[in-house]
């Protein structure tokens, strides 16, 4: 059974309004969750954004002196309002959901609780997170990979309006093209707009798979619960310590740009290696030998 997160934008929520909430598509939407769920068991959370009501990071007014911490508390309030549109819809299509928030609103949206999270799972239920993590200047992109890790996700899907990475913008430019896979490492040096920069660091360093889909096709989310191929999956194999990446290269050097990592040098090869440098340029210098003794031992203490 899969465990899945979902990162949500909120502007899909707002469908062909300018802003706020379009009730028929969040029914339509968690109509297609609510499928998933009964046909494929899967154990689905949700993170949804706030764009459709206000963004913390670019007020939509040019105004002197803009606070952006209370901005982000806006926004923060903003994903908490989706949130608890997506949950009713949900309940109302038969669907057992609950809310958790990185900030606590005494009975409205319960802080973030990881056993909470764990029970509803268990009992087959599905979790919406808001309030991105609590703390300003945090992207729900970083929420998204936070939580993904937290709840102990197998992989971290972004349910976006294309289906897939793409070079550049495909509903700007004709001949974008599409990775069928696609790294880490590709998506920060190339800056392909997947998530931002330090959700994308920190899903590689503790190794969460990731995965970009199409939303706006009927029965995808379905498919991802089942494992099909659908989308741009993140390439698995940048950061195993073994393995060929589809470059040719083995992972390790496909990571660390083509170079062969060697190990750490011990101290008595350093201090061999040292001496040896300055007898090329000194041929009359012997190459001392280093005993143990000679070693600066934590706290002053020489080996016996």
């Amino acid at each position: 059974m899969a465990r899945i997160l979902v990162k949500l934008s909120g502007e899909v929520l707002k469908g062909s309004l300018q802003a706020g909430i379009d009730w028929t598509v969040v029914d339509s939407i968690c109509s297609e969750i609510a499928g998933a769920v009964k046909n494929t068991k899967a154990e689905l959370g949700f993170v949804i954004g706030g764009g459709n009501i206000f963004r913390g990071a670019t007020p939509d007014l040019n105004i002197r002196n803009y606070d952006r911490l209370l901005g982000d508390s806006m926004g923060m309030m903003a994903t908490v309002i989706n949130a608890l549109a997506l949950v009713e819809r949900m309940r109302g299509n038969g669907v057992n959901a609950i809310l958790q928030s990185g900030v606590q609103i005494d009975g409205i949206a319960p802080l973030f609780n990881a056993d909470a999270v764990e029970r509803q799972f268990k009992e087959g239920g599905v979790v919406v997170f808001a309030g991105g993590i609590g703390s300003p200047y945090f992207s729900t992109d970083m929420t998204a990979a936070l939580r993904s890790l937290q709840i102990k996700a197998d992989y971290l899907a972004k349910a976006t309006k294309v289906d897939g990475v793409y070079d550049c913008d495909p509903m700007k430019f004709a001949d974008a093209k599409k990775y069928e896979r696609v790294s880490y490492n590709e998506i920060i040096e190339k800056k392909l707009e997947v998530l931002d920069l330090t959700a994308i660091q920190l899903l590689a360093k503790n190794k969460m798979k990731l995965l970009v889909y199409d939303m706006t096709q009927k029965g995808n989310l379905e498919a991802v619960c089942r494992g099909e191929q659908i989308g741009t999956p993140h390439d698995s194999g940048i950061y195993p310590k073994s393995g060929t990446h589809p470059h040719g290269k083995t992972a390790l050097e496909a990571c660390h740009g083509g170079g062969k990592l060697h190990p750490a040098p011990s101290f008595r090869t350093h201090h061999r290696r040292k001496y040896r440098q300055r007898a090329v340029s000194q041929p009359s210098l012997s190459l001392p030998k280093i005993h143990r003794r000679n070693r600066r031992e934590p706290d002053g203490l020489h080996p016996e």
